[in-house]
């Protein structure tokens, strides 16, 4: 299923990329501004929710904590994404391809350059770590050593971040969030046949983690607030949901994305959460954290499983290849067209 996966997105973003046009720099970094409603959902959820989804953060809180401290973390990007759906038509509008373009109205180029160059690194070091998370992914599935499969992913993400543009990304994020739904939905009722039931879980919790069932797994308010505050700060300053925004065909395609997102977030955090701590609860602590929703693919039957892998590798590639063209595109549009002020569309 992962190499089915594998080879239909690289072959469809090479299609997709054939039919790109990608004289105008706007053209591939906004879409030529015609993304519709279905995309929109589609690469907001891939492009928000990615592999520290899946083998950290939400993944990892259940596995250490309990399935509520987990199920939580989904309240900030609620909240954020709420905000975010009154400002969406206000950033289509002014159509910046980067946030730094947005800070150079209010504060100038030399803001503008000095905030491009670090929201770049920013999300090539996210990027850097969607990489090792596939490579985990790919090893788990394949055996392949983890060096390589994380050489593997590069490559991948990289051919189908320089394919075409935001068009190619955004309509690929599409189609994995599909196989992400379908895998995980799929997932929950046939890996809890196989370990016996809820039934089982509940037995398991006092002896792997007695508060694991309980709301506050053990937190104080503090211990949420550290927790839940930096995603919910980084989703409002994400400059790939900002990019999306203006890429939006119109404004009712653009409120009509957030909202299919946030539906999006309420259906897939819980699940992940329930995986990541039924992993804990079977598996114990033979396993990392981070493998524990990965691990739970091994009780299902084949098609199902592998279906659950593919996702697992959808939510990397989705966010890995997001990021690299938002950075790429702070380096060209912000730094790079800075100090070569007569560079054409074509050589930025």
């Amino acid at each position: 299923m992962v190499g089915i996966y594998f080879v239909f997105i690289v072959i469809y973003g090479i299609v997709l990329s054939k039919k790109e046009n990608k004289q105008s720099v706007q053209d591939f970094a906004l879409a030529s501004k015609g993304l519709g409603s279905f995309v929109l959902i589609g690469t907001f959820v891939s492009s928000w929710l990615g592999g520290g989804t899946i083998t950290g953060s939400v993944n990892s809180l259940a596995y250490n904590f309990g399935i509520w401290p987990a199920i939580t973390y989904c309240v900030p990007s609620i909240v954020a994404t709420a905000i975010l759906y009154f400002m969406g038509p206000v950033v289509r509008r002014r159509g910046k391809m980067t946030i730094a373009a947005l800070l150079e109205d209010s504060y100038g180029k030399s803001a503008r350059v000095i905030s491009g160059i670090i929201v770049a690194l920013a999300a090539f070091s996210i990027v850097s770590f969607q990489y090792r998370g596939m490579g985990i992914v790919l090893n788990a599935s394949t055996g392949i050593n983890v060096d390589v499969a994380t050489t593997i992913s590069c490559i991948i993400i990289v051919i189908l971040a320089i394919s075409g543009g935001l068009r190619t990304v955004a309509f690929t994020d599409a189609i994995s969030a599909v196989i992400m739904v379908i895998g995980l939905v799929l997932a929950v009722p046939a890996i809890l046949h196989a370990i016996g039931g809820w039934d089982f879980v509940v037995q398991q919790t006092p002896i792997e983690n007695p508060l694991g069932l309980t709301f506050t797994g053990g937190w104080t308010w503090k211990k949420y607030l550290v927790n839940l505050l930096p995603p919910f700060l980084l989703q409002l300053g994400d400059q790939n949901l900002y990019q999306r925004m203006a890429a939006a065909r119109d404004d009712k395609n653009v409120k009509v994305g957030m909202i299919g997102w946030a539906i999006g977030m309420i259906i897939l955090l819980p699940i992940i959460a329930v995986l990541g701590y039924i992993g804990r609860m079977y598996f114990g602590t033979n396993i990392e954290a981070a493998q524990s929703m990965i691990a739970t693919s091994t009780l299902c039957p084949w098609y199902i499983g592998g279906l659950l892998m593919a996702a697992a590798v959808a939510f990397v590639i989705t966010t890995g290849d997001s990021y690299l063209l938002s950075g790429a595109t702070n380096i060209s549009t912000d730094v790079f067209a800075f100090f070569k002020k007569d560079a054409t569309d074509k050589q930025i």
